[in-house]
């Protein structure tokens, strides 16, 4: 061994375990038509407002609504008078439990569909922390029992690196963006069962890999 070259064993660990969202950002589309665009005047139609009482109903505030992607669509190329218009009324941060709620009052609201699911973990931070600290603890155990083993002993840690693989926040990942999960709005009606399993029943993985290299005293000759 030279100073230049310790000699080292190296470990790899893995920690995973099972995580759930306690918050969620919803994105609704809206479609309907108005001669005035300014956000208030748009939360005042007839199914936007039908939905909002609904929300504050359920004691979802109002300071969580706000709109984007405001498009009007004129037939005649003149916006004189009442015009088509889409947006999206976004949901932010509600709690997981307002979410199958709230899916459900969008699915009864004509006009309204869901265009988005973001799910959200307020405590992932510290969940990372704790697990990080169990992995490193596990890598350094087994790098002791291999040191012990080969008949040497752990010096120092030379380098660790952990690498993440954190849940999906994409709720609809993978989902064709046209198919309706709140409802069809053809002949025969639809099925929400879909929107409500993806919020009810949603879980993912936090995982980490901890890679550690240790140096050693001197390997036998």
């Amino acid at each position: 061994m030279s100073e230049k070259y310790p000699d080292r064993i190296t470990m790899e660990t893995v920690e995973k375990v099972k995580v759930s969202p306690d918050a969620a950002t919803l994105a609704l589309k809206v479609s309907g038509e108005s001669s005035v665009f300014t956000t208030e005047a748009l939360k005042k139609l007839k199914d936007v407002k039908s939905l909002i009482d609904g929300l504050k109903r359920l004691g979802v505030n109002e300071s969580k609504l706000s709109l984007e992607n405001i498009r009007v669509t004129s037939k005649s190329g003149m916006f004189a008078g009442a015009s088509s218009v889409t947006f999206t009324l976004k949901l932010q941060s509600l709690a997981i439990a307002d979410v199958p709620q709230t899916l459900a009052l969008a699915a009864t609201t004509k006009n309204i569909s869901l265009e988005d699911i973001q799910w959200e973990y307020s405590y992932l931070e510290t969940r990372k922390l704790e697990i990080m600290k169990s992995a490193a603890r596990e890598n350094k155990k087994q790098a002791l029992e291999l040191a012990d083993a080969l008949g040497v002993r752990l010096i120092a840690v030379h380098s660790l690196y952990p690498k993440w693989d954190e849940p999906n926040r994409q709720a609809m990942a993978g989902l064709t963006r046209s198919r309706s999960l709140m409802k069809a709005r053809g002949p025969g009606g639809g099925d929400d069962s879909e929107g409500f399993e993806l919020a009810m029943n949603h879980s993912d993985y936090l995982e980490v890999v901890i890679k550690a290299e240790y140096r050693v005293s001197e390997f036998a000759a």
